[in-house]
């Protein structure tokens, strides 16, 4: 009798064992395709603020895209019985700085500004960077995320110069009109996303197909030089020039380049030439800025280690209180226009150096990964990466706060592109971390 009861027992957990085992192989990889799909989205939509459908609609859906596949992220894990997360060299300090930000609210000169920062900007950084690092760890899931970057600002630009005169700074808008204040933000929109769109030159072999593709970078050149974001410019150009001198036809791509400073310059149209001499004129030039940077530093040192506070408009109030004097100009700006004065200004000197932590400590990575890894998309994608940074998220930064909202979103992508693309490079050797396989290999490719 009691051989039969525990046979059955047996029969019936050996049954259940299978089913659930069913449920796993049936239902995880419909999981991860729903996450993809919902990054994917979400990535493509980053730069919309109002499209055919109302904003409210438009962010619900954007919300979705990201907070949906981060939810289903977690259930895989626990369909999977794995909590374990992917492990890279910026971990410390990524945790060290979330831990700085969110501390911060309890410090703020406006804790609502501080709280509302964290809940609408660096949360949003960080879950996308946790769900593309753990969840597009193949080759494949790597290129397409980048893919629709660059898709993205393609999209982006086409319907801007369809409706040129609106002036708006969303996708249903226009390059920017004269004047526009707005015109910083589209900049920034693609400033972010443009170097993903480099990779349309590798993406083809056929001579024809790559002149193509040298025609469509220009034009995205073009496009960021119409927005009269000067500083986007400069940082375009500067991630173009990095990118190029990684690829084995620099002559060709330098020549391209003048040529097209020059017929961009020289024979453009008018309105070519008036945003050219605007560039001379407008009011939100360096002279200007330079009372904002002095402001910015003399309330630095009132609160020097850990800021004012997280937020977008934090710096509005402290300009408030430390302005005397200043040009009616410069009254209008109230903000850093500048990466690192924000970073000060926000978390001072702790917060940026584990910002510069986690932005250095992948620059290095990434560059020696470049000099270990073969021509292939991984390579390509990694080079894209190191353009972008450093032409975006330094040259660009030193003109213009970029680390705010949607803005930061690209940065934060490619970071957890770079380490996905580092943890499966280090999967190689046995018994050992991801770190001291990558490392070992870095140091016999020297």
């Amino acid at each position: 009798m009691f051989n039969s009861i525990h046979s059955w027992s047996a029969t019936a957990e050996s049954k259940m064992n299978d089913l659930a085992i069913s449920m796993k192989d049936r239902w995880i990889p419909w999981i991860d395709r729903s996450i993809e799909g919902g990054i994917l989205l979400f990535i493509f939509l980053f730069p919309v603020k109002e499209f055919i459908i109302s904003n409210d609609a438009i962010s619900l859906i954007k919300w979705m895209a990201l907070y949906l596949p981060f939810g289903l992220w977690i259930l895989k894990m626990v369909l999977r019985k794995d909590s374990s997360l992917v492990r890279t060299p910026i971990d410390r300090p990524i945790l060290l700085y979330t831990i700085v930000v969110v501390a911060s609210v309890f410090y703020s000169i406006d804790r609502i500004e501080t709280l509302a920062g964290i809940r609408g900007s660096y949360l949003k950084a960080i879950v996308l960077y946790l769900v593309v690092l753990n969840n597009f760890q193949t080759k494949e899931k790597v290129k397409r995320l980048a893919v629709t970057f660059a898709v993205s600002f393609v999209v982006t630009i086409g319907v801007g110069f369809y409706n040129y005169e609106i002036g708006q700074y969303n996708i249903a808008g226009g390059i920017i009109a004269f004047e526009n204040r707005n015109h910083n933000t589209m900049g920034k929109i693609l400033g972010g996303s443009f170097p993903f769109l480099l990779l349309a030159f590798s993406a083809v072999k056929r001579p024809i197909w790559k002149g193509i593709a040298i025609l469509l970078i220009l034009l995205g050149l073009f496009a960021i030089f119409m927005t009269l974001s000067r500083a986007t410019w400069a940082g375009a150009v500067f991630a173009f020039l990095i990118w190029g001198m990684h690829q084995n036809w620099k002559k060709v791509m330098t020549a391209a380049m003048i040529l097209f400073l020059f017929i961009l310059f020289s024979f453009g149209p008018d309105s070519v030439a008036q945003r050219f001499a605007l560039l001379e004129t407008q009011i939100n030039t360096i002279s200007n800025r330079t009372p904002i940077w002095e402001v910015a530093f003399q309330e630095f040192k009132e609160r020097p280690l850990l800021g004012y506070g997280y937020g977008l408009n934090i710096f509005e109030k402290v300009y408030e209180d430390g302005r005397t004097g200043q040009p009616e100009e410069a009254m209008k700006v109230t903000h850093e226009h500048n990466l690192f004065f924000a970073l000060l200004i926000q978390n001072g000197i702790i917060g940026m150096v584990l910002y510069f932590w986690i932005f250095i400590r992948t620059l290095i990575l990434i560059y020696k990964m470049i000099l270990s890894t073969a021509v292939g998309s991984d390579r390509e994608i990694l080079v894209v990466i190191f353009s972008g940074m450093i032409g975006e998220y330094f040259i660009h930064a030193l003109a213009d706060r970029n680390n705010v909202g949607n803005l930061a979103l690209p940065l934060w992508a490619m970071l957890a592109l770079a380490m996905a693309v580092w943890n499966r490079i280090g999967q190689g050797a046995p018994n050992h971390s991801p770190a001291h396989r990558v490392e070992s290999r870095l140091v016999e490719v020297k």
